[in-house]
């Protein structure tokens, strides 16, 4: 008896020192979580954390659909597709289903490359969903403004998504030091993130900006972000390189009791305080959808396909890529002659483009995962003297991802056929959150962007999605003019 008297007085000590462990622990940034029964609601509240990847079960409303397509493939398939129309789905819908689709029960080279490639590790993993307060962007919105780096005029899109006024934010009488750490002006698009992050920073007048550029190195990514936390800056602002090299430096700032804020690529860190997703997923699917409709017009769906591709596991190659394949994978006559890799540098790309036409007379496709390697594949291809090299002097089918002014110019001069936009002009976005988490408000910890429309020569309907002109777009393109 004693024994048991015993036994339930240690357990009870035990109990009480837990309780007061756990009630002495500092908390994380405040970040809202929704109960499981709420996870998979379409719409979720402002400042709802969505689920991420195909898991998230924004698909499943197309479960019926999907059960039938599955195992179609070819002409069958490509009829199947054109009945979503018919089937009362909305343009967003479309394409929706489309980014949610699932791999082909046909073999093809697009499913081998997507299961060698791993690359459902990114697509379960990346933020699906709706944005937050259920965000739809409207064309003509937006706010012009001249890079504080590039001293370039370009226009956001998005300063109305989680608008927060210009002025002091938090304390009115602290002046908060905040840690931004970019891939620098070394690649347009990296310039054009730096350029509306740091216009929406100046807007707060008492954020202190320390601004760094890890110029696409893990080791100087890794000692900038350790110089932070030893400075202990009141939050950080990320444009990470990639996954593997982030992730360990990001978990070093949280433990440290730092909040970060990634934009556009993951970190790895799956405890970031927030992470602003880009729309890497729409410009795969809407890649791959113009060109299984392009091949259908011409007749055929045999053809032969290079990749010119961003540095492996990169985590817009990886999902562009991951998505592209899924469309792809109904068309197994479409072949994949070789995927070429390079470090976010057109003159790497350009040699890839140049080594893909000497190695193969029979090119049908360009698939380019960013606009520098599009740019120099058609460069490369014009040198060549290719571009009309197909069987009966088709032009060859050039895609691609990105929308800066000159990439878009290629639109223009017919050398280009589509270009699915991912504006770096959304690095604003990040700043407020930042400026939010400062003001001590609950955030998000997942924000999506909105999906934007493809860009085609000719506005075409892609299953009964419409696409966009040159001339829908323009004013939002990043970079320099072109003459």
């Amino acid at each position: 008896m004693k024994k048991n008297i015993r036994l339930i007085v240690v357990l009870l000590v035990i109990v009480l020192i837990s309780t007061a462990i756990m009630s002495c622990t500092p908390k994380a940034p405040a970040v809202q979580d929704v109960p499981a029964s709420e996870e998979k609601t379409e719409n979720p509240p402002s400042g709802a954390k969505p689920l991420t990847g195909e898991a998230s079960g924004f698909g499943d409303q197309f479960k019926e659909y999907y059960d039938e397509v599955i195992g179609l493939s070819g002409e069958a398939a490509f009829d199947y597709f054109m009945t979503l129309k018919d089937k009362g789905l909305t343009d967003r819908e479309i394409l929706k289903f489309f980014i949610h689709l699932p791999l082909a029960d046909v073999d093809s080279d697009a499913k081998s490359l997507y299961v060698s490639d791993a690359l459902d590790t990114y697509t379960v993993n990346y933020p699906y969903g709706a944005t937050v307060d259920n965000y739809v962007w409207v064309p003509g919105t937006g706010t012009e403004f001249t890079g504080p780096l590039t001293k370039v005029l370009q226009k956001l899109p998005y300063t109305d998504y989680m608008a927060l006024p210009a002025g002091k934010v938090g304390d009115p009488n602290k002046t908060y030091k905040v840690g931004v750490l970019t891939s620098g002006v070394r690649h347009p698009w990296g310039a054009a993130v730096s350029d509306a992050m740091l216009w929406q920073m100046n807007q707060f007048e008492n954020i202190e900006v320390n601004y760094q550029e890890h110029l696409a190195d893990d080791a100087k990514l890794s000692s900038i972000m350790d110089t932070f936390i030893a400075q202990k800056m009141d939050a950080i602002y990320l444009f990470p390189r990639g996954e593997a090299a982030s992730g360990p430096a990001v978990r070093r700032a949280l433990d440290a009791g730092i909040p970060v804020v990634a934009v556009d690529t993951l970190t790895g860190a799956t405890n970031i305080t927030v992470q602003v997703a880009g729309n890497f997923p729409s410009n795969g699917a809407q890649n791959a959808m113009y060109l299984i409709d392009q091949l259908h017009q011409e007749g055929s769906f045999e053809a032969n396909m290079i990749f010119l591709r961003k540095p492996l596991g990169a985590t817009n190659d990886a999902l562009r890529t991951g998505h592209f394949l899924k469309v792809l994978s109904y068309f197994p006559e479409i072949k994949i002659l070789q995927s070429y890799f390079d470090k976010n540098n057109r003159t790497e790309a350009f040699d890839n483009a140049q080594a893909a036409l000497m190695a193969y007379d029979d090119i049908d496709i360009f698939m380019n995962l960013g606009d520098h390697e599009a740019l120099a594949a058609i460069e490369a291809i014009n040198l060549a003297g290719r571009m009309n090299s197909r069987e009966g002097g088709k032009k060859i089918i050039i895609l691609s991802n990105n929308d800066s002014r000159e990439l878009l110019s290629k639109i223009t001069s017919n050398d280009l056929d589509c270009a699915a936009p991912s504006t770096p002009l959304m690095g604003d976005i990040g700043s407020r959150m930042v400026a939010r988490i400062l003001a001590g408000e609950t955030v998000p910890q997942y924000v999506v962007n909105p999906d934007i429309l493809l860009i085609t020569q000719d506005g075409r309907s892609l299953f009964g999605m419409k696409t966009m002109l040159v001339e829908d777009w323009i004013e939002y393109a990043y970079g320099p003019a072109v003459d």
